[in-house]
């Protein structure tokens, strides 16, 4: 019985054509001409530059989007110079993230508060029985 290798990532053992497609969706103006990667793209219905899952950009997201790693070193390149962009209004210290705004709208990132649940030192209260 011969076993096939397998690759670390499941999820990168797709034909270099999906590759191709997922760069150019990352890379297009509507996901990308942001301080960074958007989580949804600004052409849809549901869109909003300060909405936590629905516009904002998550800088760990963009660095973690892999296009050098798949041979699109330009795309990558636009991403991660939208992070370096953001870096000096954040005294360099970048937050969680920030407002997916479009860099022709705003000089620099908003930055955006994650929701209430998600703050430190916010622990599970058992309900009352």
């Amino acid at each position: 019985m011969r076993i096939r290798r397998r690759t670390a990532c499941p999820q990168f053992t797709a034909t270099t054509g999906r590759y191709d497609t997922v760069a150019a969706r990352l890379a297009a103006p509507d996901m990308s001409d942001a301080y960074g990667l958007r989580t949804m793209s600004s052409q849809s219905g549901g869109f909003g530059p300060l909405r936590y899952h629905c516009g904002a950009v998550w800088p760990h997201d963009t660095a973690i989007a892999g296009l050098a790693r798949t041979g699109h070193p330009e795309a990558a390149a636009r991403l991660i110079e939208g992070i370096l962009d953001a870096a000096p209004a954040f005294d360099y210290r970048l937050p969680e993230l920030w407002g997916g705004d479009a860099r022709t709208d705003t000089p620099a990132p908003v930055p955006t508060r994650p929701p209430a649940g998600h703050g430190p030192g916010r622990r599970h209260q058992p309900s009352p029985s």
